[in-house]
């Protein structure tokens, strides 16, 4: 599995450097990018699917339009990430988009967005 993170990892750095399974560091500045793993389930012998939540988050600040970058930084994920296939010596990753949020935060000025992925592993 460390994989498969290291590779979600990347892809979102290509969009922002704020970015961490399940947390950033509490120096970290908004826009940040978190995410997990919420399900595996075993399909067959060799093939599980994943469930991958990817959670990009935003806060209002004077003079930044805080919409369009939440927005943007969402859509580039997607881009990336939508229908990507990736492989190595011991599996083969198929993403397929099955979720695309607006959450609620308590915090109204906090913005979240949601991405989920579904992760078909083949061993």
């Amino acid at each position: 599995m460390k994989t498969l993170y290291v590779f979600i990892t990347n892809k979102i750095k290509e969009v922002t450097e704020n970015v961490g399974f399940t947390h950033v560091s509490k120096q970290s500045t908004f826009p940040y990018v978190t995410y997990k793993h919420t399900t595996a389930n075993a399909i067959q012998d060799e093939i599980e699917d994943v469930i991958i939540e990817i959670d990009i988050w935003n806060k209002e600040r004077e003079g930044v339009d805080f919409i369009s970058e939440i927005e943007d930084i969402t859509s580039q994920i997607k881009k990336r990430l939508k229908n990507e296939r990736y492989c190595n010596e011991s599996y083969f990753y198929m993403f397929q988009l099955i979720g695309n949020l607006n959450i609620q935060d308590e915090d109204e000025t906090i913005h979240r967005r949601q991405l989920r992925f579904r992760v078909r592993k083949y061993n």
